[in-house]
């Protein structure tokens, strides 16, 4: 299993956060640079779409339903940011979880929900997330326990769009004043809390508050839960929920 300190996967970065929850981050343009090159352009995020069957790396990785959910995409920005997510996911469950499996033979599927879950293993908990430079994918290890995480980049993000859909009257109060990164990470907090509850953003997002990096779901703390924070890079926030 990967050390307290942090073990490199082919391309991702897996971190033990706990005694039961596992990290793992890659780099966006790392990945394009180092198996994507003359493939993706360096405008990516403003080109259409690709067809990733001819791209081998991404079926290492993928299934043939996998890769025909992620052809259905337009943008290439979302088709490389879903395919980094799904290799930061795979290579932590083979590293951590599923080490007798090829990367490809580890099934990303969606329940009902649309919450992403191992085909087989619907039980265990698991998140992904991406936002500019970084795709990030989490475990948790114990059948049951669920996990939310959600990073975001607070440097040149729109704090009075973020403000107007995520927070409630009384937190666009308080947080108007405040530096990007508070607002930042009180957004990431709820998100990853969602992610947790695996409910729709729109419908229920200014039902979660965050009062000292405590999370409140209509007025009521959530207990049994254990949160983190991090700084990525200078200008992302990470956040981690999950069950304890």
């Amino acid at each position: 299993m990967p050390s307290e300190s942090g073990n490199k996967g082919v391309h991702s970065t897996i971190e033990k956060i706990s005694g039961t929850v596992y990290l793992s981050s890659l780099r966006i343009p790392d990945f394009i640079e180092s198996a994507m090159e003359g493939i993706v352009p360096g405008d990516y995020r403003t080109a259409r779409g690709i067809d990733l069957n001819v791209f081998q790396p991404a079926r290492k990785y993928c299934t043939d339903e996998e890769l025909a959910r992620v052809a259905k995409a337009r943008s290439l920005k979302r088709q490389v940011e879903w395919l980094c997510g799904r290799v930061a996911l795979k290579e932590l469950l083979k590293s951590v979880k599923f080490p007798e499996l090829d990367l490809r033979d580890i099934k990303i599927v969606y329940n009902e929900s649309g919450k992403p879950c191992i085909s087989g293993h619907e039980d265990t908990g698991i998140s992904i997330s991406h936002s500019g430079d970084f795709a990030m994918a989490a475990l948790h290890t114990v059948p049951g326990k669920k996990i939310g995480i959600d990073i975001e980049k607070y440097s040149g993000t729109d704090l009075e769009a973020v403000m107007s859909v995520a927070f409630t009257p009384e937190e666009r109060a308080e947080y108007k004043d405040r530096p990007a990164k508070d607002i930042i990470t009180v957004f990431t907090l709820k998100e990853a809390y969602l992610k947790i509850r695996g409910q729709g953003f729109h419908e229920t997002i200014t039902r979660v508050s965050v009062k000292e990096n405590r999370i409140f779901f209509d007025n009521a703390e959530v207990k049994g839960i254990a949160t983190e924070i991090r700084k990525i890079d200078r200008e992302y926030i990470l956040s981690i929920i999950y069950e304890s």
